[in-house]
């Protein structure tokens, strides 16, 4: 990451001292709910593919539950793949356009970051929750190894660390295993209330005809598609169907936990959806213009960086949910929902939200939510002062920090 050209230790200090003017009195919060946080592999609504007929609700839970509660869209910061960059915005709140070209938010090119970093595990931990980290797969991708120890969780759990028995689906572990082992995580907690952030598998990529020992529990037809396009449809609303399931699952069994739960679930990108011969699914179905991505127009990168959330709670809480979301904002909402005092730099993501929704190499979503390839101009500094505030924690002097 390049050094900003205004970065100077009075230029830190004058950013402090206009955000501690700006900062927010934050109060005791009135409950203390348990968060659970499900990133759902590659989840999105099928029903926005153009053309294709479905025999049944291909994710009938999401959609019921959706008539009930809170759900928007979700601006990722990747497309068809790429998850443990969602989740490190999602955890620091930094726009992953501010790391340099030889480094991503999962290879920060000095480690020692990841410890001063703020994240939402921190925050929730200084508010006194248990924070566990569960994901069915292993620590290999994304040097998660190196960085997730860092980022303040109290605990680690991988696929091998489960304590319920596991079943497979699709070559990885089930999202119904996941689900099971988020229960039985939650139900081991101790007395403080719980952060819990789980992290699904099984919808993971590639897709193809056979992947699942059974058909998809739905159908779906389309006019035009080639045998192998079927197949990777079938293998995609599997996946779908599945993830889905759990969320019926996980919201099944907190309606009758009493205490106060809050549950959070969000699709991390659109499924890459390649084909044997080129192209993808979205272009033979039109719903893109072209497999390559650097011709996509604002408009386009946009849509195809969105997914669904929802936001779930058993204790009629009446919680401000906008519309739309990104892997910038959503920490920043998770802890407004929680009722967790916000420390001064999530307050000061929240000043930039005011601004901007998302910024990665491309694509940079204004807060109305036009999409531009860079910043406008008017919008320059927001982006500067956020800049220098992250350079300042990643690779400064900690002036601020």
């Amino acid at each position: 990451m390049a050094e900003p050209d205004a970065y100077s230790e009075d230029g830190m200090n004058r950013i402090l001292l206009q955000l501690t003017a700006d900062a927010e009195e934050t109060g005791e919060p009135e409950a203390e709910p348990n968060v659970i946080l499900l990133v759902s592999e590659s989840f999105f609504d099928p029903t926005r593919l153009p053309g294709v007929e479905f025999d049944a609700d291909p994710i009938p839970n999401f959609h019921a539950l959706a008539e009930e509660f809170p759900t928007g869209a979700f601006l990722s910061n990747t497309y068809a793949g790429g998850t443990g960059n969602v989740e490190m915005e999602l955890f620091t709140g930094i726009p992953s356009a501010f790391l340099g070209a030889g480094e991503s938010l999962t290879s920060i090119q000095d480690p020692t970051a990841y410890s001063r970093v703020p994240s939402l595990a921190r925050v929730f931990g200084d508010a006194g929750y248990e924070t566990l980290f569960v994901h069915s797969y292993g620590d290999i991708l994304y040097d998660r190894d190196m960085n997730i120890p860092r980022m303040g969780f109290d605990r680690l759990v991988y696929q091998d660390d489960f304590t319920v028995d596991k079943t497979y689906a699709g070559g990885y572990v089930s999202d119904d295993t996941l689900a099971d082992e988020l229960i039985a995580r939650f139900e081991a907690r101790g007395e403080e209330p719980v952060f819990l952030y789980g992290l699904s598998m099984e919808n993971h990529q590639p897709y193809f005809a056979g992947k699942f020992d059974t058909p998809a529990p739905v159908s779906a037809t389309a006019e035009g598609l080639t045998e192998e396009e079927l197949g990777v449809l079938d293998a995609l609303l599997h996946g779908l169907w599945d993830a889905d399931a759990s969320l019926g699952k996980l919201v099944d069994y907190f309606y009758r936990v009493e205490e106060p739960v809050i549950l959070v679930f969000v699709g991390d990108h659109l499924p890459g959806l390649s084909l044997d011969a080129g192209g993808t699914l979205y272009t033979s179905l039109g719903c893109s213009s072209t497999a390559d991505t650097s011709r996509w127009e604002p408009e386009e990168l946009k849509r195809m960086h969105t997914t669904r959330f929802l936001v779930w709670n058993n204790y009629d809480a009446e919680l401000d949910v906008p519309e739309t979301v990104s892997a910038t904002s959503l920490g920043v909402h998770i802890l407004d929902w929680a009722g967790v005092p916000r420390p001064l730099y999530f307050q000061w993501v929240d000043m930039a939200l005011e601004d901007m929704l998302l910024y990665r190499q491309r694509l940079y979503v204004a807060a109305d939510g036009t999409p531009y390839y860079e910043p406008p101009e008017e919008e320059a500094d927001t982006v500067d002062t956020y800049r220098t505030i992250v350079y300042d924690i990643l690779y400064g002097q900690g002036s601020i920090a």
